[in-house]
C-alpha cells in the first residue's frame, strides 16, 4: 500500500465498510433489515468487482485479486447467513473464496508465483475438512487423513507442476511427512469403516517399505547410468 493509488483503495473500503457497521450498530438500518442486507451484498460485491477490474487494468497488481475474491465471498455468505445456511457452509464459501484467489494467482504466473499454491492447498484442504465435519458420522481419523494427506499432496503438487524440478526438490520433504501422517491417520480409519480390513490394516507400512525400496533402487539405477 505504498502507493497513492493503493490507499486510496483500501481508504475508500475502510470508509464504506466502516460507515456501513456504525450504521447497523447504532439500529439505524433496523427497521429495514431486508433492504438493508441486500445493499451490503451489493456493497460488498462491488468492491471486490473494483479490485478485479482494478487488477485487469494494472496486472503488476496481482495482490488486488486476494480482496478482490474475498470480498465476492463475503457478499456471497451475507446473502447465505439471511438465506439461514448453516454456518459450516458459509464458511467453506468464505474460504473457497480466498483459495480462489490464489489459485488464479498461481495460474496467471506458475513460474514466478508458485508459492500461491500453498496457500491455495492449505485452503482448498480445510474447506474439505469443514464440510466433511458437517456429517455426524465422520470420524476424527478421517479428518487427519484428509488434512495430512491433503496437504502433502499440495507440497507434491508444488514439485511435480515445476518445469524445472530440480529446484523444487525440497518439496518432497513435506509432501512425504504429511503423506505418511496421512497414511497413519487413515490406517486407525479404516478399521472402523471396513472391519474386514481390521487385520490387513497392520501391514499398511509395507507400502512404505516398498516406496523406499523403489526409490533405493531409482537412485541406484541412475547412479549406475551416470557412471
Amino acid at each position: 500500500m505504498s502507493k497513492p493509488s493503493d490507499s486510496v483503495i483500501w481508504g475508500a473500503v475502510l470508509l464504506v465498510v466502516g460507515a456501513g457497521f456504525l450504521l447497523w450498530n447504532l439500529d439505524i438500518l433496523a427497521s429495514m433489515e431486508t433492504t438493508a442486507t441486500w445493499v451490503v451484498v451489493a456493497l460488498f460485491a462491488l468492491l471486490g468487482l473494483a479490485f478485479i477490474f482494478s487488477y485487469l487494468n494494472k496486472r503488476s497488481a496481482w495482490w488486488r485479486r486476494i480482496p478482490g475474491f474475498t470480498l465476492l465471498a463475503v457478499a456471497a455468505i451475507i446473502f447465505l447467513s439471511a438465506r439461514g445456511v448453516p454456518s459450516t457452509w458459509i464458511a467453506a464459501v468464505l474460504l473457497a473464496g480466498i483459495a480462489l484467489a490464489f489459485l488464479v494467482i498461481y495460474a496467471s504466473d506458475r513460474e514466478e508465483r508458485w508459492w500461491a499454491l500453498i496457500p491455495f492447498g492449505s485452503v482448498a484442504v480445510m474447506t474439505a475438512v469443514i464440510l466433511l465435519s458437517t456429517r455426524p458420522d465422520v470420524a476424527p481419523a478421517l479428518l487427519g487423513a484428509v488434512l495430512f494427506g491433503g496437504m502433502g499432496l499440495v507440497f507434491y503438487l508444488i514439485y511435480a507442476l515445476a518445469r524445472e524440478r530440480q529446484r523444487f526438490g525440497w518439496a518432497l520433504v513435506p509432501a512425504a511427512t504429511l503423506g505418511v501422517m496421512g497414511l497413519v491417520a487413515l490406517a486407525a480409519y479404516l478399521p472402523a469403516a471396513l472391519p474386514a480390513l481390521a487385520e490387513a490394516q497392520r501391514l499398511w507400512p509395507v507400502l512404505l517399505v516398498l516406496a523406499g525400496a523403489g526409490l533405493l533402487g531409482y537412485a541406484a539405477l541412475r547412479a549406475s547410468r551416470q557412471a
